[in-house]
This record gives structure tokens, C-alpha cells and sequence, in this order.
């Protein structure tokens, strides 16, 4: 996961991430915010799917504010295509790869930054146990 942290016209800070995902280790993502998903599994039920990762995003957000249950579901949001798979295989990889790079780019703008007010302005999740 990547993060960064901005500041729109309000003043107020919000943040921004990319969360990476190994598909052969999390094939069924499920769908996000009732969004067609191309690899929607057969075995998961329709009313599961619709909220799967959307929601455990949500709470996962909500748990790191301090707030309970569902608080946080209406902090969280997702843009239009929030999927962008990559696949090192593919005759289509090139084309993905620069379509993920422009997405990660946005993450990157000056404008929206603070530089002096001693937060940081990106991170990433670190890799434990090594």
C-alpha cells in the first residue's frame, strides 16, 4: 500500500492510496461498491460480493480513526475504476503498466502537499518478520 496525504481548498487534510495486490494470491477480490468485477467468483454469494472489499476497506479506515462498527463507511472514496490489473504475460502489459503509472502519478502532485508543517506527506506498508 501506498498513501499520501493532501490538502484540498478547505484546508483540511485526506489522503489517497493504492493498495497492490498479488492476483494469484487474492484471485477474488469481489466487487467494489456493487461494480461489475470480470472474475466475480460463482461460489461467493451476490450480497457478499457487492460489499466485500469495498466494506472491509471502509472499516479498516474507520478502525484506524477510532471509530466503530460503521462509522466510517461514508469517509471512504472509491473512484470510478478503482481495478487496474497488471499481467507480466500479457500482449496488453505495456498498456497496463503505463495506465498504472499515470494513476500512481496523481499521488505525486506538489500543489496539494504541505512541506513544513512536520507530518509526512507519503508512506507505504512495510514488509514485517524479516
Amino acid at each position: 500500500m501506498i498513501w499520501c496525504r493532501e490538502f484540498g481548498g478547505e484546508g483540511q487534510p485526506h489522503y489517497h492510496i493504492a493498495i497492490m495486490v498479488n492476483r494469484d494470491a487474492y484471485s477474488a477480490l469481489g466487487r467494489i461498491l456493487g461494480q461489475q468485477e470480470p472474475d466475480f467468483p460463482w461460489w461467493l454469494a451476490e450480497e457478499q460480493a457487492v460489499s466485500n472489499m469495498a466494506e472491509r476497506i471502509q472499516r479498516a479506515w474507520g478502525r484506524t480513526l477510532g471509530l466503530t462498527g460503521s462509522q466510517g463507511i461514508g469517509l471512504v472514496h472509491f473512484p470510478d475504476s478503482p481495478v487496474q490489473l497488471i499481467s507480466k504475460g500479457s500482449s496488453m502489459y505495456t498498456a497496463q503498466y503505463h495506465e498504472v503509472f499515470r494513476r500512481m502519478s496523481y499521488l505525486a502532485k506538489v500543489d496539494t502537499k504541505l512541506y513544513d508543517d512536520g507530518f509526512r506527506n507519503f508512506g507505504c506498508s512495510q514488509r514485517g518478520g524479516e
